[in-house]
């Protein structure tokens, strides 16, 4: 332990003072598995980080400052489940590395993780170091992710709206009964549909979810449509039909029980 802790003084306070150390390089190949394939292609940043190790007195606080990283872009196209990826210039000197997966200007789909032994973990401080003795030359990495709800309020028979027609696709806890969020939906006059999409939706055993249109601008009567989905499945085409008949009659609301369940979770 002595002697670790020596080596890790050395490495830091040489990278620190600007000393050029003649160093070789590794590459590690990455193949990142998604749970849930998406209908938008995810641009994911994967970065390999080379840790220090300083034990800081009098409380011996423990430091792991980045040395140094090298850092790759791979693009997972719209309804893929995997891709690969390899990393090179990987300092092959080094205390600890750390893994860190990071999805572009899409948190919603995929949270910054990192590699663990047990797959990734979400808290920066449950990130796994690892020895560069035990790193092998290629990694498996189920990357955890959210889900989605995505569908439209249309109009039957591909007629347009005469006059705007606001509606408010509501997501609920099914079980606790809860509102998650709403979000107003406007067919615009001139207009047959509308889009709406929920993103960043947890997955949970002990969760459902309850997606309810409410269209009480349609008519005289306030109309509700609900349909409970499974939370472990995105789901596209999750659509809801209004049937539009004279401004001055009742308008009719129907649910389009046409859903689209898309990837399923292989629970194999």
């Amino acid at each position: 332990m002595m002697n670790r802790l020596i080596f890790s003084f050395l490495i830091l306070l040489a990278l620190l003072s600007g000393t050029c150390l003649a160093q070789q390089t590794r590459s590690l190949e990455v193949n990142l598995q998604l749970e849930q394939a998406y209908d938008q292609a995810l641009v994911m940043e994967v970065s390999v980080r080379n840790h220090g190790f300083v034990v800081v007195p009098p409380a011996l606080t423990i430091l792991r400052p980045i040395l140094s990283s090298v850092t790759k872009t791979v693009v997972i196209p719209a309804d893929q489940l995997n891709v690969s990826i390899n990393i090179e210039g990987i300092l092959s000197a080094a205390i600890d590395y750390s893994i860190r997966f990071h999805c572009i200007s899409c948190a919603s789909s995929v949270p910054t993780q990192f590699f663990t032994a047990d797959g990734t973990s979400l808290g920066l401080f449950n990130a796994a170091y690892i020895d560069p003795e035990q790193l092998p030359a290629s990694i498996n990495v189920p990357l955890q992710t959210l889900g989605f709800i995505a569908g439209q309020v249309v109009l039957a028979n591909g007629e347009s709206a005469d006059r705007s027609v606001r509606t408010t696709v509501r997501l609920f806890d099914s079980d606790a009964k809860q509102l998650i969020t709403s979000q107003p939906v406007t067919i615009a006059a001139g207009d047959s549909r509308a889009d709406y999409r929920f993103n960043g939706l947890a997955r949970s055993d002990r969760l459902n979810y309850l997606v309810e249109l409410d269209c009480a601008n349609c008519g005289p009567n306030r109309q509700l449509f609900a349909i409970e989905l499974d939370s472990f499945l995105n789901h596209l085409g999750i659509d809801f039909l209004i049937q539009e008949r004279l401004v001055s009659m009742s308008d009719i609301l129907y649910l389009l029980l046409a859903e689209e369940k898309i990837h399923q979770k292989d629970l194999e």
